[in-house]
């Protein structure tokens, strides 16, 4: 807890990134939520979005933060993770170090959090993102101490 005790041990603020599958997705209020809008499609429904519910904090990526995140994976054709630009966030602003857990890499499991669909091969997902560069990435960035990677 950090309510009333800020002073002497800090505060916390949990920021989600949503990708377009889940923007406007329920969660608790004392979440900063970043929508990561890619195109003009994006955006779209982004704006649709912020007039339909005025009152619910939602805040987006500027598209070219997209071009910071695509340098990491050396502008492959394959479009990063919304993992990997939470990591690029989280390097750019938390001074105080940055913790991964559940950037293990897994063709099975897209997301820590549910299965793929049965019609989704292990091919299509290497297809989509460039997880294995993604990976390869988290490992150079604990091996040099940006981050902790815990698999």
């Amino acid at each position: 807890p950090v309510k009333g005790f800020a002073e002497d041990v800090g505060s916390k603020t949990t920021i989600r990134i949503q990708n377009v599958d889940h923007l406007g997705f329920k969660e608790p209020q004392d979440q900063m939520l970043i929508f990561t809008m890619r195109n003009p499609k994006d955006v779209k429904k982004y704006v649709d979005y912020r007039k339909r519910y005025k009152n619910r904090p939602q805040f987006a990526f500027n598209p070219e933060f997209w071009c910071y995140v695509w340098d990491w994976v050396n502008h492959r054709k394959l479009k990063p993770s919304t993992g990997l630009a939470g990591v690029v966030l989280a390097l750019r602003i938390c001074s105080g170090g940055v913790d991964l857990y559940g950037f293990s890499h897994s063709a099975e499991e897209f997301h820590y959090f549910n299965h793929l669909p049965p019609k989704v091969t292990q091919k299509e997902v290497y297809e989509y993102h460039p997880l294995l560069e993604e990976a390869a990435i988290y490992r150079e960035l604990d091996e040099i101490g940006m981050v902790k990677h815990i698999e």
